[in-house]
């Protein structure tokens, strides 16, 4: 009888040595919650997430959301700008822009100045007397690829009944062959679907949030992460670049020209065979370490022996905006993205558009049944 009362103290001494830690990490907790409610970090607004989880495509725009800046909203389609149609109205060329964040216009001080918008612009403005209207759908997402963008051409655009589509991709191409060791065609090398997008556990404590606030997602229910970007929640580790031995053989350029130049192939094939009238373009992009600009050339290079070669050649416009405009600092505020100036997005938006003219990509569109049906 007598054995059982030590182990009694035991507990009671356990017990009354982790009530005090208790009471002091829940008062802790408090205080940390009061200062997420009452503190600075109350009257900042709170981030909407801008992208969801795709199955195929690994992220999309999220639909009706726009950023804390106020500058990029998104509309019912998840796709940056005006609200439209899904049923393309009656006698109307519509002309999809796919690309990644150079198309979707990360300079741009609003939806209305991007490249799209102001292409859209141009011709309008040009074709004022046309027996048909004119609409431009920006359908640039942040990071796409040229896998990416056709598959959501594919899979989504197509359903918009479109008329024309622009392919304006490369750069996130290249970044894919420049920043991993090896490479794949199908980019599974570096990229992994958008996700989970829900806090960690720990997360859900105030004063571990506070703590450890570096560290927390952009789910945070009290300190959401804004350094986070969406580079950090779709790729792989990232930042080692191939091997010397693969770079003297000129893989990465080589590797990352054969997967561009068969997406933009299926490009083609996938928009001439729905009776849309396919364009591709090159990219300008400023380096100054040698092995982007090396890929980037090789990209560029392809696309254009693309357009050159039979029976291509008769069968898609090229665009060849990376010798039309080249880098300059007036424009471009980093290596690709061009600034919301006259010289920056709207030349760009001007560019394609005179390209289009030029080429009577326009007056094609609007000859065809599916425009002149609708009148």
């Amino acid at each position: 009888m007598m054995a059982g009362k030590p182990r009694t103290s035991i507990w009671r001494l356990v017990i009354f040595a982790l009530l005090p830690l208790a009471i002091g990490w829940l008062a802790m907790e408090g205080l940390a919650l009061a200062y997420f409610l009452i503190g600075p970090s109350s009257r900042a607004p709170r981030p909407q997430l801008l992208y969801q989880p795709h199955p195929y495509s690994i992220y999309t725009l999220a639909p009706n959301r726009t950023d804390e800046s106020r500058r990029r909203s998104h509309n019912s389609h998840g796709l940056r700008g005006l609200d439209f149609s899904a049923q393309k109205p009656p006698a109307t060329v519509r002309i999809l822009c796919l690309g990644g964040s150079t198309t979707y216009s990360d300079g741009a001080t609003t939806d209305g100045h991007t490249y799209p918008a102001h292409l859209e612009r141009f011709l309008r403005e040009h074709y004022t007397r046309a027996p048909f209207s004119i609409e431009v759908i920006n359908a640039g997402l942040p990071g796409y690829t040229s896998l990416e963008s056709l598959i959501l051409f594919q899979t989504r655009l197509l359903d918009f009944s479109p008329d024309v589509a622009i392919l304006h991709n490369c750069l996130n191409d290249a970044w894919m062959a420049v920043n991993f060791r090896t490479f794949a065609s199908d980019y599974s090398h570096g990229r992994h679907t958008l996700g989970p997008l829900a806090p960690h556990k720990w997360e859900y404590s105030p004063l571990l949030s506070l703590l450890f606030a570096r560290a927390t997602t952009p789910f945070n229910p009290y300190a959401p992460n804004r350094a986070v970007d969406l580079i950090g929640l779709i790729h792989e580790r990232w930042g080692e670049t191939p091997p010397p031995d693969a770079l003297s053989r000129g893989e990465p350029a080589q590797r990352c020209a054969d997967a561009l130049g068969r997406n933009a192939l299926s490009f083609v094939a996938v928009a001439r065979g729905n009776g849309v009238i396919p364009v591709l373009s090159t990219m300008t992009c400023y380096d100054d370490r040698g092995l982007y600009a090396e890929v980037m050339t090789a990209c560029n290079d392809r696309i254009r022996a693309i357009a050159a070669s039979p029976p291509y050649g008769a069968l898609v416009t090229l665009v060849d905006l990376a010798r039309k405009m080249p880098w300059n600092p007036r424009a471009f505020y980093d290596i690709c993205h061009l600034r919301d100036r006259p010289e920056g997005l709207e030349q760009k938006g001007k560019i394609f558009a005179d390209a289009l003219i030029r080429e009577g990509i326009v007056e094609r569109a609007g000859r065809s049944p599916t425009v002149n049906a609708e009148r």
